[in-house]
Parts: C-alpha cells; sequence; structure tokens
C-alpha cells in the first residue's frame, strides 16, 4: 500500500519522537512525479529549529535526480549522493545509513552507493516526518508515492563496530529492492 503526497497542500506525517540515535537506516519506496523541485521522502530532525535534521532526500533534474543522504547542523552539511539517478513516475527503492559523524551512505534500488566524510552531527532529533523535512517548519514535500517507509536501528546488527553494523545491513539492500525479506536477518 501507497500514500500520495501533493506538495502543493504540503501533505506529510510527523512524530514528535525519533530513532535513539546512529547507526540507523532509513528505507522506503518511492515514485516521484516532478522532478523539478526537491522532495524528502524521510527526515529526523529537531521540532524547535531549523538547523538540525537527518535526511533523504531526491535530488531535482539539475541535481541528475539522485538520492541524498544529507546531514544538516547549521551552517555545516555532509551529502553523500547515489551514483545513478531515479526516473519519473516509476517506482524505487530508496535507502540511506547513517554511520557516525564522518559517514553516510545512499543507495538506489540495492545499489549505485554513495558516500560522504564530511564531519557533521545534528543535534536535539526529536522529530520523525515522512514526506517533508523533519524542521520547525516542514521543508521540500514529496510530490508523488511513498510505501514501506521503515528506519532501522542498526545498534543490534552483528558486528563490532557501528561501521561492520551498517556493512550487515548493506547486504540485505538487494534483496530488499526485490521486494523480498531476507531470511537471515537479526
Amino acid at each position: 500500500m501507497s500514500r500520495l503526497f501533493n506538495d502543493a497542500s504540503n501533505q506529510f506525517l510527523h512524530v514528535n519522537q525519533a530513532v535513539a540515535g546512529i547507526p540507523f537506516a532509513m528505507v522506503c519506496w518511492f515514485n516521484s512525479n516532478d522532478t523539478s523541485i526537491y522532495h524528502a521522502p524521510m527526515s529526523i530532525g529537531d521540532k524547535d529549529n531549523n538547523d538540525n535534521a537527518f535526511m533523504m532526500r531526491l535530488y531535482p533534474v539539475g541535481g541528475a535526480q539522485k538520492i541524498s543522504a544529507t546531514v544538516w547542523n547549521n551552517p555545516n552539511s555532509g551529502v553523500a549522493l547515489t551514483s545513478t539517478g531515479y526516473t519519473v513516475n516509476t517506482w524505487h527503492h530508496g535507502c540511506v545509513i547513517y554511520v557516525s559523524a564522518t559517514d553516510r551512505r545512499a543507495f538506489i534500488d540495492g545499489g549505485s552507493k554513495g558516500t560522504n566524510a564530511t564531519s557533521v552531527t545534528p543535534i536535539n532529533s526529536d522529530r520523525t516526518t515522512v514526506g517533508a523535512e523533519a524542521r520547525s517548519t516542514p521543508f521540500y514535500p514529496v510530490s508523488g508515492m511513498l510505501a514501506e517507509v521503515a528506519i532501522w536501528d542498526l545498534s543490534d546488527w552483528p558486528g563490532a563496530t557501528d561501521a561492520l553494523k551498517a556493512d550487515a545491513f548493506e547486504k540485505i539492500l538487494p534483496s530488499l529492492a526485490n521486494g523480498d525479506t531476507p531470511e537471515n536477518y537479526p
């Protein structure tokens, strides 16, 4: 089941709570109907200001229609972009993983990994939003459909370090992008 979001009416869902911290992954299916604007399918941020957030963004045509794992702690940002883009009016699987202040990863359809190591740490994460950026004022509303939206807390995944836990999660992305639930996962 999917939900249609209309950016003209600023539709989104949010709850004033968030995962405890990194490492975590944001995963969803999306079908964008507008490539002229930025979209934020999912985000975790500060409900009291616009200065701190973890965001999954869809870039517009000028950004080669790629997915980003973006972190923002005003005025600093870190952006990991997928190596390939999405097609308008087509379902795609998006995933962004936040591992540490210097490790964020973006994926589309189980691959096309993009990374970024800029040191940025958002603070006061207390709002989770679907269909726009989680800020005191919603930003970059989605125009299109979202489905199977999930946030995975990776702290219990196999691995001695957060990076190894994220690596373990990456291994199931092709299965998730195929619509399959992997047989063996924590």
